[in-house]
């Protein structure tokens, strides 16, 4: 629950996400051990979504297909690398269903618009400072409306649904009076490190799958990129980033929402 760690500085006791065999459910379990074994020899996987090198006797997760028609569905098995590696029709999964909370206000706010908006605001805004006092007083979100006409137009419109007072002026910004906003909200955009440290709130990384959605739409609209499905290819999202923290927290997003992230 720190986000991604490097496996040898993971220590017993983190919590980490963790996949149940049985149904497919991912949740938050905490290290009972490390292992260490000494081995002159490893097998590796590689793949553009994988890369893992492991000891001959490994206990390795996968899936094997069962059934035909509409009972066809793959079950999940556990054998060692040096067996599985004799083994065919065998995949190793990279997500689960995830069982999140969801709740109607965040903040004071529709859960889902306010979580869009706090998509938007990591990827384009930014507060501005009080000239005399120095506190922060204006929360601005970058947007070009002659570039990005419909995006600006999704924009206003979530504004007037959370009630938000907002303007847009020529340097092709939308300011939105903080008078409006609730101090729980306040409390997190003030909060927000500046773009190499930014990184998404702890409590929206709890949050039922429609709420994590609508935060990934923030997200990708303000800083990333959708590429619509072909050749036999899915559906892909791309989010670009100078922030270490905002990255491992966008994939643990994309993870948690049953996306294969790199």
């Amino acid at each position: 629950d720190k986000g991604w760690v490097s496996i040898e500085n993971v220590s017993v006791g983190d919590n980490v996400l963790t996949r149940r065999d049985i149904d497919g459910v991912v949740e938050y379990k905490p290290v009972q051990a490390k292992p260490e074994v000494y081995s002159e020899f490893l097998y590796k996987y590689e793949s553009p979504s994988i890369y893992l090198e492991t000891t001959a006797k490994h206990t390795m997760v996968v899936e094997r297909p069962r059934g035909s028609g509409d009972n066809y569905r793959w079950e999940t098995e556990r054998v060692t690398t040096e067996d599985l590696w004799k083994l065919t029709n065998r995949r190793i999964p990279l997500t689960g269903i995830w069982n999140g909370e969801f709740v109607e206000n965040i903040y004071g706010y529709n859960s889902v618009d306010i979580a869009e908006f706090i998509g938007w605001y990591i990827a384009e805004g930014h507060c501005v400072h009080d000239k005399v006092t120095d506190n922060k007083s204006t929360v601005c979100i970058a947007q070009k409306k002659s570039v990005n006409k419909e995006k600006c137009e999704r924009l206003e419109k979530l504004f007037d649904r959370l009630g938000f007072k907002w303007s847009y002026c020529a340097d092709n910004h939308y300011y939105i009076s903080c008078k409006t906003l609730t101090r729980e909200l306040k409390d997190i955009l003030y909060g927000m490190p500046k773009s190499l440290e930014k990184e998404i709130p702890k409590e929206l990384l709890k949050m039922d799958k429609v709420i994590m959605n609508s935060l990934l739409s923030g997200l990708i609209l303000g800083d990333g990129c959708t590429v619509a499905p072909q050749e036999g290819r899915k559906e892909r999202k791309t989010y670009h980033t100078a922030s270490f923290k905002l990255a491992s927290d966008v994939q643990t997003l994309a993870t948690l929402l049953g996306y294969a992230s790199t």
